[in-house]
């Protein structure tokens, strides 16, 4: 399950009253929303007793110790882990960017592309420390109540590759937002993987039906929009010159992150959150659908 796959807004249960546990159920995990007594909430990551003394007990230790070991604004903490309970607690965070993607109206420009630059800037960290997410997309992204702070989450799938850039392998992630190579190779380099998926984030928020859409369901020949995006690449739906340097097939000339931040596009749009937040319309339009 990806973290916090469903989890919207934590709402007044009648059965149990405001302050009563939430369970969102997965097929790997189930994620627990608690409020403490202060008012805050927690979520908690729980990983499957059918499996405990196998891959999900190890994936749960490990995706812990992987987070210690970092610190950015843009990247989920993982305040503790109940090893024995196979727990791991982080903050709870109210949206993903997907659920805000699919309001009935379509956050602002000046929204997605603060939340585009942000998620780059916590894929820079990522890549400047050697680790590789592989299951990058738009609802592992929550959104804090401001609107304005991102954090990336679910690192069940992500790898220290080291200094040398060991190769990656095995199929990870989402299908739609896998790179070609994934499919195509049982060894790969995983940097370029989280730029691909990093291409596939930008086209959901700036294609030019103005709706979260794929190019493609998945990125392999028999896939006739994906076969007609490798002979003519200006068939994708998009005016942004970086999404198609991200979407390239050839490895080797895709962007890295270091790219992205250098390009004209994040220069102009990462420094957005005071024109965010005082426009602030898709915050006003969460608070009035809470009151209706």
């Amino acid at each position: 399950m990806s973290f916090l796959k469903t989890i919207l807004k934590t709402k007044k249960s009648k059965k149990f009253g405001n302050d009563s546990p939430r369970l969102i159920q997965g097929t790997t995990c189930e994620v627990e929303i608690v409020s403490k007594s202060d008012g805050s909430k927690l979520a908690l990551k729980k990983f499957r007793s059918w499996d405990l003394h196998n891959h999900h007990k190890e994936v749960c230790v490990k995706e812990y110790e992987l987070l210690k070991k970092l610190n950015h604004k843009c990247i989920i903490e993982a305040l503790d882990c109940n090893k024995r309970k196979h727990t791991i607690t982080f903050p709870y965070y109210s949206y993903t960017v997907l659920y805000l993607m699919k309001m009935s109206m379509l956050p602002t420009f000046e929204e997605r592309a603060l939340w585009f630059c942000q998620i780059c800037e916590g894929i820079a960290y990522l890549h400047s420390h050697n680790i590789v997410h592989r299951d990058l997309k738009l609802e592992n992204i929550m959104v804090d109540e401001s609107l304005c702070n991102i954090k990336i989450i679910d690192f069940g799938s992500a790898v220290d590759v080291g200094p040398n850039k060991e190769a990656c392998h095995g199929i990870r992630g989402s299908e739609q937002l896998m790179a070609p190579e994934v499919f195509q190779r049982l060894k790969y380099e995983g940097t370029p993987v989280d730029m691909w998926s990093l291409g596939i984030m930008m086209f959901e928020f700036f294609n030019n039906s103005n709706k979260p859409a794929f190019p493609w369901k998945i990125a392999k020949i028999d896939d006739v929009a994906f076969e007609a995006y490798t002979k003519n690449p200006t068939t994708l739906n998009i005016s942004i010159d970086l999404c198609m340097k991200l979407l390239s097939v050839d490895v080797k000339q895709r962007l890295s992150i270091q790219d992205v931040i250098n390009d004209s596009f994040f220069q102009e749009n990462h420094n957005s959150v005071d024109g965010v937040s005082a426009h602030a319309r898709t915050k006003r339009i969460l608070e009035r659908s809470q009151t209706t």
